[in-house]
């Protein structure tokens, strides 16, 4: 199995991450939120346009990510997030709450809003074989 293969398995695994956005003069946040994801490796969540990682996103949209916590596999994320609206947000909300459907409930809340992650850079890491495994993807 290839890097990126074993980041696509290890994504549909996962159902939240830890994502780090910072203001305009760099003060950091991090939140943990569900998300879906493409075939591509792009990732989705949704927020409320009332939070401080919104507020964060759209002053600055360079984002870290980590998925996965507690059994030995990781992945580090970087990207630039952007607010999903129109035909894109359509065709990805299925993938969203096809791993969220709980989610739904929130869907026609007023301040609820939708972004997308494009990866920059992506890095694997296996801790649980003997040797143990660090790649990366550089987009």
């Amino acid at each position: 199995m290839n890097t990126k293969q074993k980041i696509m398995a290890f994504l549909d695994s996962e159902v939240h991450m830890s994502i780090s956005t910072a203001d305009k003069q760099g003060k950091v946040e991090a939140a943990c939120v569900g998300f879906a994801h493409t075939s591509d490796g792009v990732l989705m969540f949704g927020t409320y346009n009332t939070s401080r990682k919104y507020q964060n996103l759209v002053n600055n949209p360079f984002v870290a990510v980590v998925i996965g916590f507690d059994e030995g596999i990781s992945i580090q994320y970087e990207g630039i997030a952007s607010q999903l609206a129109g035909d894109e947000l359509m065709k990805l909300k299925p993938i969203y709450f096809s791993k969220h459907p709980t989610a739904r409930k929130y869907e026609h809340d007023e301040p609820q809003v939708y972004f997308q992650i494009k990866p920059s850079w992506i890095r694997w890491i296996d801790t649980t074989k003997e040797v143990e495994e660090i790649e990366e993807l550089h987009f």
